[in-house]
């Protein structure tokens, strides 16, 4: 069976940040190829004044497509969408887009991301801090339960599920690759 994993990055959270680095690591060891897209600014980098995350969605979703393309995504037997923060939505559109039907599991979505995963149901899953600024945890929880997301909220945790000891980090972070784990493990 041949499995492809595609990592859609936030905007200052890199496939090598933490959560992607390390998820890119379970999803090759349960036999996924991986694909890590790359086209945000660096972690420090100041955004620019006049920047749009609407502006930005409208650039990059054909970049991804044209990538997704480029790489075969139809060729394969099942694709899951990895993403974190406004890598959900690119992650949304793109299967809107491409007319495909992957799982997702989506790292700390963002309001934009809600009526792209409203066809997911049955086949995403979410994780959350519950001081994400950039979304109310009973606003998702409410949208997943409605949804039949499977839904995993961090207590004292802010949009990057960091603690302010590294132990509890650690902690989440394994975690959440339980659940990544345990979320692939299982068939559509």
């Amino acid at each position: 069976m041949k499995k492809l994993a595609v990592f859609f990055p936030g905007i200052r959270y890199s496939s090598e940040c933490p959560l992607l680095y390390f998820a890119q690591k379970e999803c090759r060891r349960a036999g996924y190829e991986l694909l890590p897209l790359y086209y945000s600014f660096r972690q420090g980098d100041e955004l620019p004044e006049d920047f749009s995350y609407e502006t930005f969605v409208e650039n990059t979703i054909p970049q991804i497509c044209r990538e997704l393309t480029g790489a075969s995504v139809r060729d394969y037997d099942e694709v899951l969408f990895v993403s974190k923060s406004i890598g959900t939505v690119l992650a949304g559109l793109a299967e809107q887009q491409l007319a495909l039907q992957p799982k997702q599991f989506l790292l700390t979505p963002v309001p934009a991301a809600l009526p792209l995963m409203e066809p997911m149901t049955g086949r995403a899953a979410a994780v959350l801090g519950t001081n994400d600024a950039n979304m109310e945890p009973d606003r998702l929880t409410d949208f997943c339960k409605r949804n039949q997301i499977p839904l995993r909220l961090y207590p004292n945790v802010g949009h990057r599920p960091e603690a302010e000891n590294t132990e509890e980090t650690f902690r989440i972070l394994a975690d959440i690759l339980e659940f990544l784990h345990i979320f692939i493990s299982t068939t559509l």
